[in-house]
Order: C-alpha cells, then sequence, then structure tokens
C-alpha cells in the first residue's frame, strides 16, 4: 500500500510538467488509473473494495452533500484560507466548453480519484486503523495529491465528506455521486462568481455549515456504534 501511494504521489509531481488543462486526462487516468491497477492486482485476496450498490436515499443524500460542501468551501473555507486562487485561472476555466468542463473535472475525476481513495485507501486503512483515521487519511492523501495549496483545505474538506459517506454507506458510488455533484456545481458557481457576481446569503452559508457538521458527526457516530 505504501509503494502504492508513493507510486501515486510521484506521477502526480510529474504531472505538473504538463499543461494543467491538456493533461487533466493524464493526471485522472495514468496517476489515478496505473495505482488503483496496480494495487488490484498486487493485493488481490489481501484487500477489499467498497461495492458499487447504492439506495436511492444514500444517493440522494450524496448529491445533497455535493452542494453543501460547495457553499461551505465558496463562503467559509477559501475566504478563511491563507491562500488564495488567481482571477486568471478560473476565467480560463470558463472559457472551455461545458461538455469539456462537466467530463474532465466533473465525472472523470469523481470517478477515477473516488475508486481510489475512498473505494481502495480508506478501505484499505479501516481495518486496521480504525474508520476515523482511515477517513482521515484518505482526505489528506486526496488533499495533497492535487499539489495546489490553494486547494488543500478545500479538497481536505471534500475528502472527509466523501469517506465520511462511504464508511457510513459501505457503498464507493455514493463518493463517487458526492464528488460529481460537488464539482458540477462548484463549476457553475465558479462561472457565475467571475461574470454574473454570483453571492451567497449568509444564512444559507451558516445553514451549510451545520447540516454538513451535523452529517460528519453523525457519520461518526454511526461509524463507532456499528464498531462497538
Amino acid at each position: 500500500m505504501a509503494a502504492t501511494l508513493l507510486l501515486l504521489f510521484a506521477s502526480a509531481f510529474f504531472s505538473v510538467v504538463f499543461p494543467w488543462m491538456r493533461s487533466i486526462w493524464v493526471v485522472q487516468l495514468g496517476c489515478v488509473g496505473i495505482p488503483l491497477l496496480v494495487l488490484a492486482f498486487s493485493y488481490r485476496g489481501q484487500i477489499s473494495i467498497y461495492g458499487l450498490p447504492i439506495k436511492l436515499r444514500a444517493a440522494t443524500a450524496a448529491v445533497c452533500l455535493g452542494a453543501l460542501t460547495v457553499v461551505v468551501n465558496a463562503t467559509v473555507v477559501v475566504p478563511l484560507s491563507p491562500w488564495q486562487g488567481t482571477r486568471s485561472s478560473a476565467e480560463q476555466l470558463t472559457q472551455e466548453p461545458l461538455w469539456w468542463l462537466l467530463l474532465s473535472f466533473g465525472l472523470l475525476p469523481a470517478i477515477a480519484e473516488e475508486s481510489l481513495f475512498r473505494g481502495v485507501v480508506v478501505r484499505a486503512f479501516e481495518r486496521p486503523l480504525g474508520a476515523s483515521l482511515a477517513v482521515l487519511i484518505g482526505a489528506l492523501a486526496f488533499a495533497l495529491f492535487h499539489f495546489s495549496m490553494v486547494l488543500a483545505l478545500p479538497m481536505l474538506v471534500v475528502g472527509l465528506v466523501a469517506g465520511a459517506l462511504v464508511v457510513t454507506t459501505q457503498s464507493t458510488a455514493a463518493a463517487i455521486l458526492f464528488h460529481l455533484s460537488n464539482n458540477s456545481i462548484a463549476l457553475y458557481f465558479i462561472g457565475n462568481r467571475y461574470h454574473d457576481g454570483f453571492n451567497i446569503p449568509w444564512l444559507m452559508s451558516l445553514g451549510a455549515v451545520v447540516l454538513l457538521a451535523g452529517f460528519l458527526f453523525h457519520s461518526w457516530l454511526h461509524v463507532h456504534r456499528v464498531i462497538s
């Protein structure tokens, strides 16, 4: 597992030499896909992964949590972060076709990253270290994988929520739906923020923080009840 994680970060590190917009498929298919295949063939019979079956209630919750996470990151985490992004990088995103953005920054990362970080990594660490530490390790690895100080804290929040979803529902599909919802809504938010001045009322932000914190606490209680 340690060797595979090293391969993951090494491949991601070397990918930064490519222009970021053109290398997104290289990063996802190469930096995530290759370590995932290595894990699948190296640890057959030694580790298991979370399955894909998911109940409608869990799927609905995953989509809603994606929206809540966007609000929390956009109105609380990013403004409070010591690292701020540039307007030009956000505007560059909005110049790309919508279908390309949704495919490259929505569907592809949701499937590739969640299959690895939550479907395999969290699962592998859950048994020896416990669900809480496994979720934290998966979230930290996910945040570091993006090699961006600007994205570090928002991605840590995304990783924590995705990990909590997986250990609660025992389904990788829940994390994939959450990630897809989060990225798709974030793309919409970025476009409106820089073109139409999209703002979120403070009361909505507060409500999102409370609901998201409540879910994480509920997930923690659920996991510890199952263990005990």
